[in-house]
């Protein structure tokens, strides 16, 4: 009799026990494993891959998207969406990426401003740092300052 072999991801090698319409089962070294047909696919080469997209996947989709329509901004919008991503930050989480990447464009506006002698756009800069939040109205100033000075990031 032809014994027929299945390689799993997790479970290594095993010999096929049975098959029905819905299920197959495996014979592995950890035990006996049942998988549902509709959920593992066994390749030719005896693998076994799930039939369904990675979340992984998925995110790298939506992400996708999500940059596709932050380009298609104007640069004015899209500088403001940037300063915006402060309120991703939790209040007091200073270290957290969402508020570092603020703190970048907080550096090069107050120092430009400073210069400038600018102290509205140094007060909202300011205000924003302090709290870790930006309204609309705020991020706006912020980025209508740094297009106008062709400050880059």
């Amino acid at each position: 009799m032809n014994t027929i072999t299945k390689t799993h991801s997790i479970f290594g090698t095993g010999t096929l026990v049975s098959e029905n319409a819905t299920t197959i089962t495996v014979l592995f070294s950890v035990g006996e494993k049942t998988f549902l047909k509709a959920k593992v696919k066994f390749l030719e080469d005896g693998f076994a891959k799930k039939n369904k997209v990675s979340n992984g996947s998925k995110n790298r989709a939506k992400d996708a998207i999500e940059l596709a329509a932050f380009n298609s901004l104007s640069p004015l919008e899209q500088m403001k969406q940037s300063i915006l991503w402060v309120n991703g930050a939790r209040f007091g989480e200073r270290h957290s990426a969402s508020f570092q990447l603020f703190v970048d464009k907080y550096n090069v506006i107050t120092r430009k401003a400073e210069e400038m002698g600018n102290t509205f756009v140094l007060e909202v800069a300011n205000t924003i740092y302090k709290t870790m939040r930006a309204s609309d109205k705020q991020a706006f100033v912020l980025a209508q300052f740094a297009i106008e000075n062709n400050l880059s990031f």
